[in-house]
């Protein structure tokens, strides 16, 4: 794929432009691409691909170019930058990306969107037997920090999944541009997908949950995981999920530095249900890449409180 290739010559090929015998020769080599060997001469390592070929991949897709230095012993250099999570990495501000899901268009309206009104509003009951109103996030919030029920148990699942929402908004309520990616390879496609952690699975025992850790431990993808994973990619940031005993939704809800550590994260739903079952649930997922040579890990997981988290039998 050409936007998976850049592409870099080495500043002593080919000849300028010139006029011999009254007749015109064109440019040839590094010399057709002007822009790009002006930058390559100054050492401009920052300078747009796509200035000089537009064809080439901008900053925007993850792809940077190299620092070269021009060595005219040699033709041509060619760097090639394949779609593999281990031989992408960027530096410099990423940019912050946003689902139209979440309902904000920019990081500094997170605040006011966690006190719109849900769409449903809810009473519960709080251990101390008070009863608490639920119209907003920020009262779903508040009252997820202590034991709670509900007057009918059969709403459970519908209240933790309108709550999947506000748990990513708060996730994203001290989030920043990234200084650094090592998500740059990072596609919303099946590949893409395929490649995340397997704890985006629905992990329904613990020893379901041992393995997923195990293998994201040995870098295994969600794809190699779970072979009878099923993925149909049906928008810019959502996907439909198939596998065996369940299937589901996944939403990437955002890219930003979510945990304050200047790299770049991914903000993730996932949403699942049991094959001829009632069973379903809702989770958030902060998913990152810690090293340009490793591998996705989840870094931080939310949902209905008796889904399974690490450490719990």
């Amino acid at each position: 794929m050409l936007q998976d290739v850049a592409i870099a010559y080495n500043a002593g090929v080919g000849s300028p432009e010139k006029v011999v015998h009254g007749k015109t020769h064109k440019a040839s080599g590094l010399h057709k691409f002007r822009r790009l060997k002006a930058a390559i001469d100054d050492r401009d390592w920052t300078a747009d691909p796509s200035s000089a070929h537009s064809r080439w991949p901008s900053p925007a897709t993850g792809f940077a170019m190299k620092k070269l230095r021009p060595n005219r012993s040699l033709p041509f250099v060619v760097l090639l930058l394949a779609g593999h999570p281990k031989a992408v990495a960027s530096d410099g501000p990423v940019a912050v990306y946003l689902s139209k899901d979440l309902g904000v268009g920019t990081l500094s309206e997170v605040a006011k969107a966690l006190e719109r009104p849900l769409d449903d509003a809810w009473v519960v009951k709080l251990a101390t037997g008070e009863k608490r109103k639920i119209k907003t996030c920020l009262d779903f919030l508040a009252v997820t920090k202590s034991r709670f029920e509900l007057p009918n148990a059969v709403d459970w699942t519908t209240l933790w999944q309108q709550g999947a929402h506000c748990f990513a908004l708060k996730a994203l309520e001290d989030a920043r541009p990234a200084l650094r990616s090592n998500l740059g390879w990072f596609r919303f496609t099946k590949p893409g997908i395929a490649k995340l952690s397997p704890r985006l699975a629905w992990l329904e025992s613990p020893d379901d949950l041992d393995e997923a850790m195990a293998a994201e431990k040995a870098c295994h993808g969600w794809g190699n995981f779970d072979e009878t994973l099923k993925i149909r990619v049906d928008g810019a940031d959502r996907a439909a999920l198939r596998s065996d005993g369940w299937s589901g939704r996944l939403f990437l809800y955002a890219r930003a530095d979510i945990d304050g550590d200047g790299l770049e994260d991914l903000l993730i739903r996932r949403d699942g249900h049991a094959s001829g079952g009632t069973a379903a649930e809702a989770r958030i997922f902060v998913v990152s890449q810690p090293s340009a040579t490793g591998c996705t890990r989840v870094l931080r997981e939310v949902g209905a409180p008796d889904a399974l988290q690490p450490g719990q039998e």
